[in-house]
């Protein structure tokens, strides 16, 4: 691989859509960006994943919904 080739690399991996990345501003935080790259997760599961992996990614999405609302109840 060429030097150019290797640098291009190391960008595409940091960069992949599992690397955590810095807050998407003070007043947001990062909840924005990880709920919009849950979204392109969950839309590649429904492209190319099973019936069974469309499942169970549906309940953790139901489990994960209903975590995020108990946060919010806990004020």
């Amino acid at each position: 691989m060429t030097d150019e080739g290797r640098d291009e690399a190391e960008a595409a991996a940091a960069s992949a859509p599992w690397v955590e990345t810095e807050s998407d501003g003070p007043r947001f935080g990062g909840a924005p960006k990880a709920g919009a790259e849950l979204a392109q997760a969950v839309a590649q599961v429904v492209r190319s994943g099973s019936q069974d992996q469309q499942e169970r990614a549906t309940e953790i999405l139901n489990e994960a919904r209903r975590k995020i609302y108990t946060i919010l109840a806990e004020d």
